[in-house]
């Protein structure tokens, strides 16, 4: 701990020596807080794993919409294109849903499914105990949604944008 002044780093006090020891009470295994740790890594990972997929959809979709608006005001265009290019938004569209939830539906009132970010958020143990069954099947539940949900996004990214695009410098 110090002070600086006009640039100059003036120590206060000078470095205390302390040890921690565990609470006695406490009821937190060694066992119990490296299964916590190990949950959370995993749960930690799925979670960027799902946000990134949601922002690259989020990109792919505000970047269709700006070939739709070129196409549509390009009369010799193709309409195949522009089917294609409107077919893959769509799909982007559900994709989305799934992940981060119906938006518009659930405005409305209607009954809307869980999202996959939502189950995500649920496999989290609160404190640091041993993850429980809830946390576990939350896990589950987001996992085996998302690798369905990324095995239809990652060839939208991949393989269609990439055609799209090549179609259009022609």
């Amino acid at each position: 701990i110090g002070k600086r002044e006009r640039g100059i780093f003036a120590p206060t006090s000078t470095p205390v020596t302390f040890n921690v020891l565990a609470d006695p009470a406490s009821t937190l295994t060694l066992a119990d807080r490296d299964a916590n740790l190990a949950f959370r890594s995993k749960a930690s990972k799925l979670s960027s794993d799902i946000s990134q997929a949601s922002e690259a959809a989020t990109t792919a979709r505000t970047k269709l919409a700006a070939i739709v608006r070129v196409l549509d005001q390009m009369p010799s265009a193709p309409a195949a294109l522009r089917t294609r290019v409107r077919a893959l938004d769509t799909q982007l569209l559900g994709i989305l849903r799934e992940i981060n939830g119906d938006d518009v539906n659930s405005a409305r009132g209607e009954q809307v499914p869980v999202s996959i970010r939502t189950h995500a958020g649920g496999a989290f143990p609160s404190g640091s105990q041993r993850p429980t069954g809830s946390n576990i099947q939350q896990y589950d539940i987001a996992s085996a949604a998302f690798a369905i949900e990324y095995a239809k996004l990652k060839p939208i990214l991949v393989t269609e944008l990439p055609a799209v695009d090549a179609e259009l410098d022609r």
